[in-house]
């Protein structure tokens, strides 16, 4: 059955899917791009990064798998039965059909960036991007690993397409966007809209159960990220995504760039490793990013300096000195 639960997520790894192509039985069991974690087969607990996943693919052809498979937007886990086989493929090579990377759940849901304005003419009005119900939770060329990701892959980036995933909470789907930085469009950033990051702007979570009807599988991944990143990027970390049974694609981490432009959104921010640690909101332009200035203006009514207040101490000597003066004045006067 495909019964969802809502119990506690006792599952803390697993492997994410980040592509489901057409017809595969992937697709057929339902599993849902971005939003899907598979974390058990046949009753073993994936949590660790092995072969094991893929063993039991590969013992079970046209046999069905029993998958335990927890949704980030829903918040539960559900079972799928799935029959893994290659007779869906022209080169007989996937047996799923599926891309899959091994992650942390908890850190892999963390990295959304929530449009909030979209500026008319802009590259991403063009791009299709709706303000306030869009929501940037991957990109095809790089598995995001930082809070500052988004912006450094943009700003390394201009002129270049970039591909990314995107959620929309209205139509509660995924579809693929392609941006263009490009500074000079004519108005504010290099993508001409605002994004926040945080703690109020994550994916809002659906109590009903999903549907897959409408969800589109991701066009394709890219062999190397190299063809989409170029050399610009220094790779200092490498996060495999396994197709089962075909090749590997693998993503650098950006958040290492050393190009001294490059804007740092939230360079003063840790970044989170719980949602429970997250900064404030950031609303802000892409790429010409600010976190908010606090003001350092005075109270209303007053101007200038605040004066600091004195200790005990000092309080009593003024008294003392005051004192001595106001006895000099008397003795003047008199």
């Amino acid at each position: 059955g495909n019964a969802a639960s809502a119990s506690s997520m006792p599952y803390t790894h697993g492997f994410h899917v980040v592509k489901v192509k057409p017809n595969s039985p992937g697709q057929m069991a339902g599993l849902v791009p971005y939003f899907d974690y598979i974390v058990a087969a046949n009753d073993l607990t994936l949590n660790q990064q092995n072969n094991a996943f893929v063993q039991i693919l590969q013992d079970n052809i046209d046999k069905p798998v029993k998958c335990i498979v927890y949704n980030s937007k829903t918040e539960k886990t559900r079972e799928v039965n799935i029959v893994p086989n290659s007779a869906w493929d022209p080169n007989k090579k996937e047996l799923l059909g599926v891309s899959i990377r091994f992650c942390n759940i908890r850190s892999a849901t963390e990295y959304v960036w929530h449009i909030m304005e979209v500026f008319p003419d802009s590259p991403a009005s063009k791009a299709g991007l709706k303000q306030y119900t869009d929501y940037v939770v991957g990109s095809t060329s790089l598995v995001f690993q930082s809070s500052e990701d988004f912006f450094n892959l943009v700003s390394s980036n201009m002129g270049r397409s970039l591909d990314f995933f995107v959620y929309n909470s209205e139509s509660d789907d995924i579809r693929m966007v392609t941006l263009t930085p490009n500074k000079n469009w004519g108005g504010q950033g290099s993508l001409g809209c605002n994004v926040a990051y945080g703690l109020l702007h994550k994916i809002p979570t659906k109590e009903n159960e999903h549907t897959t009807i409408d969800i589109p599988a991701p066009e394709s991944l890219p062999q190397a990220v190299t063809n989409v990143l170029q050399p610009t990027i220094p790779a200092k970390e490498v996060t495999n995504v396994v197709d089962i049974g075909s090749t590997v694609v693998q993503s650098a981490n950006v958040s290492d760039t050393t190009t001294e432009h490059l804007p740092k959104p939230i360079a003063t921010q840790t970044a989170p490793t719980k949602a429970t640690t997250l900064p404030s909101t950031y609303a802000m332009s892409v790429p010409n990013t600010q976190a908010p200035v606090t003001s350092t203006l005075p109270p209303s009514g007053s101007h200038g300096n605040v004066a600091q207040p004195m200790d005990l101490e000092s309080l009593k000597k003024k008294q003392e000195q005051l004192q001595q003066q106001l006895q000099k004045l008397r003795m003047q006067m008199n």
